[in-house]
This record gives C-alpha cells, structure tokens and sequence, in this order.
C-alpha cells in the first residue's frame, strides 16, 4: 500500500505553496517518496501529487504524521489537501477475497 498526497490551489497562491514545500522537514528513514508531481491546469490551478511507501512502519501512524506535514497548507485560502492509501492490485485482490462472496 501506499499512501499519496493530493494538493490543489489556484496560481495566484503557488507562491505560498512553494514557500511551505521548502520549508519541509525530511521525512523519517521509513517512509520513502516519489515527487512531488505537478500538474498546471489552463492557467486555472496547480495540482500535485507525492507518492508515500512506508517501509517496516505503522501504516497509521505514518498517515497522521502526513496529514500533520500538510496541515501548513490550510493556511493558504485557495489550498484543498489530502492524504490518503492506496493499493496494489495484489492488495486489492486480498482485500475483496476477504469481503466474502465475489462482486461479479
């Protein structure tokens, strides 16, 4: 499972953004990352998209210490943020096994 972080705001903000991204702490030994990706939509918004893996951690806690890391955004007026897991086809395929009988 990995946990991806989701961030949208208006460009008038980006400023902001870039500023709160910079001053990001490192993130502990066991949560690896990929991005931040940005997406610049039509002169209408910026988008971005960070991957988290957590290796050998607490798949919950590492959640929260994510939501705690954005919390600076919701200072910013045009923000909306957030973090949230997401499977592997394997992991996806042990989850609806376990929900009981087949959807299809």
């Amino acid at each position: 499972m990995v946990l991806i972080g989701q961030l949208s705001c208006q460009l008038k903000d980006i400023k902001e953004v870039a500023k709160i991204y910079r001053n990001f702490a490192a993130l502990p030994a066991h949560i690896g990352k990929a991005g931040p990706y940005f997406r610049i939509r039509d002169k209408k918004g910026l988008q971005a998209l960070t991957i988290y893996r957590v290796e050998g951690g607490d798949l919950a806690a590492a959640h929260d210490y994510l939501l705690e890391r954005y919390k600076p955004f919701a200072g910013v007026p045009s923000v909306s943020y957030s973090v949230t897991g997401w499977q592997d086809l394997s992991e996806a395929l042990e989850t609806l096994r376990n929900m009981g009988p087949p959807i299809v």
